[in-house]
């Protein structure tokens, strides 16, 4: 594990100099570390395999591609803070920009494609418009299940946000097999004790709630409690 962390932070180091050959040089001994490690298919090493793309790709573009990706992270860190804020009017503008630029650099097949897709959506939920956000939810489901695999953290996450606002409009039926499968997932990507499982467990035993299943709601609410307050003590 060591040797993945120095050459992850190394290649870190190369990337924030545009040194995009030595910071590949540097993914491909990570990618290596993870398989001995994870496995071939770990979400680990998927991340490793995408960081090593995008770093050959970067290799390849011009100053001006490159500062475009820049700045398309840029603008992406602005929507997030906006969102905190509670501008998503003034967030949307930057977040339909941000997705353009991703889109022109590398299609619509790359993981920070999905994350754009899902920085958009927020925006629209926040707004309360249900209707726009849904097919952006529904990309990025599909870009994640293809990009990182059905196996992948973030796949679990593009679910819960689809359920979520599935939930929010009212479609229950259309929830819960998506907050199932997420469930299911983050237990195997990320064990009973990572928080984002306890998350899970608590988003459905609210959907159970409201769909007025109180036996399948209150097991699903005492095991999330159990967690949280394993996780952090019964003072926080």
């Amino acid at each position: 594990r060591n040797v993945d962390l120095i050459a992850s932070r190394l290649g870190d180091w190369h990337q924030a100099r545009g040194e995009w050959e030595k910071e590949a040089e540097c993914l491909s001994v990570v990618i290596e570390a993870r398989r001995r490690l994870d496995g071939e298919d770990h979400w680990r090493t998927v991340n490793g395999r995408w960081e090593l793309q995008t770093a050959q790709m970067r290799s390849g573009w011009t100053k001006q591609q490159n500062n475009d990706w820049e700045e398309a992270t840029k603008l992406n860190q602005s929507v997030f803070r906006l969102w905190q804020q509670g501008q998503s009017v003034k967030a949307l503008p930057l977040a339909k920009e941000a997705l353009d630029i991703r889109r022109s650099l590398v299609g619509e097949k790359h993981p920070l494609v999905a994350l754009s897709l899902f920085n958009l959506a927020a925006q629209y939920v926040s707004m309360g418009d249900h209707r726009s956000a849904l097919p952006l939810y529904q990309q990025a489901l599909a870009i994640n299940k293809q990009a990182l695999g059905e196996k992948h953290p973030l796949y679990a996450a593009s679910l819960n946000n689809l359920a979520e606002l599935y939930r929010s409009m009212g479609d229950h039926r259309s929830a819960l097999p998506l907050y199932q499968q997420a469930l299911a997932l983050r237990k195997h990507a990320l064990g009973e004790k990572h928080p984002d499982y306890a998350q899970s467990l608590n988003n459905l035993a609210a959907l159970y709630e409201s769909m007025g299943d109180h036996r399948s709601a209150l097991p699903l609410y005492q095991q999330a409690l159990a967690l949280r307050k394993q996780a952090l003590g019964e003072k926080h």
